[in-house]
């Protein structure tokens, strides 16, 4: 009788832990379903090794869009797209670097040209752009790219006005329309991008610069696409990988090989000096500087070219 006791006291304990983990199981299958989903949606999605946690399905950082970044250094490979490149007559002008550029496919792969006179032909590949994931909450994921990715002048009318700037054109358009396809577009949400004049200050101390007033803060926009401001800098650009600099405010987003062969043809054809990482928050004392993102004290003036990181609001899909 002892022994049907504990026969049966371990049959039902059995059966309880095998309910919990079929559970458990099941709740695993529904958020891996909800992962192949997510990866289903973005062509070229967020990998395991990204995920914080698997059960929450958070993440670190995505892969999210496509654009030129690493440089071509294999002769033979290069020698195939010069020749796939043909002429001078199907690369198209550069209006802002007087550079002639044009994009070719090879082997299921796209790469971008750029042809300067009297120099051999620089080729860089598309690639998948990584982001950092810095916030998530229901379903949307606040992501800034990992590198500077391109150059952009900040402003041809001469002014830091951020809702007027060159800069946030060339986001929402010319960078929009080459990163991503017509699903990943739909993907990227419209925010409401805070312009005021708190967000000209880092987080941690809102009165920081001139007593928190900021006469040539302009009005909120709604973007795709945008930098960040001084608060939102002082609160992402912590100490880690991707970033290049340790200064006392942020750290400065690496270049990509395109980003970097575009500034030093900048610097040395145009003998002006590259300003570092744009926020889009306006200096104070003038209305012709912009803040670096690795010191507010630190200001490019808006006719300046300067790297650009973008960052976006990706819905995912769970």
């Amino acid at each position: 009788m002892k022994y049907i006791i504990v026969l049966g006291v371990l049959l039902l304990l059995g059966f309880v832990f095998w309910r919990a983990i079929s559970r458990d199981d099941r709740r695993m299958k529904r958020k891996q379903l909800a992962y192949q989903q997510m990866q289903a949606q973005i062509p070229v999605a967020a990998k395991d090794s990204f995920l914080r946690d698997r059960e929450e399905g958070l993440y670190d950082k995505i892969y999210f869009g496509y654009y030129p970044q690493s440089g071509i250094t294999d002769r033979d490979l290069i020698g195939k797209l010069n020749s796939l490149a043909g002429g001078k007559s199907n690369w198209k002008e550069d209006p802002e670097f007087h550079f002639l550029y044009q994009d070719v496919s090879y082997n299921n792969e796209t790469y971008r040209g750029i042809h300067v006179i009297d120099r051999e032909n620089n080729w860089f590949l598309y690639e998948p752009i990584m982001w950092r994931v810095v916030s998530q909450a229901n379903n949307v994921a606040t992501i800034y790219s990992c590198k500077a990715l391109d150059l952009c002048q900040y402003s041809k009318s001469g002014d830091n006005n951020y809702a007027k700037s060159d800069l946030r054109a060339w986001l929402n358009g010319t960078f929009l329309e080459t990163a991503f396809n017509k699903k990943q577009k739909e993907m990227i949400q419209v925010t409401s991008v805070d312009n005021s004049a708190r967000s000209t200050n880092p987080d941690n101390d809102p009165l920081k610069f001139n007593f928190g007033e900021n006469p040539y803060a302009c009005e909120n926009t709604q973007d795709k696409l945008f930098v960040v401001s001084v608060k939102e800098a002082s609160i992402w650009n912590k100490a880690e990988e991707g970033f290049s600099r340790d200064l006392w405010y942020g750290r400065q987003s690496e270049r990509s090989s395109y980003c970097d062969f575009k500034s030093r043809y900048y610097e040395k054809h145009e003998n002006m000096s590259v300003f570092n990482e744009w926020t889009r928050s306006p200096n104070w004392q003038s209305d012709k500087e912009v803040c670096a993102v690795y010191g507010p004290t630190i200001a490019g003036y808006v006719y300046q070219y300067g790297d650009v990181v973008p960052v976006l609001r990706l819905k995912l899909n769970g």
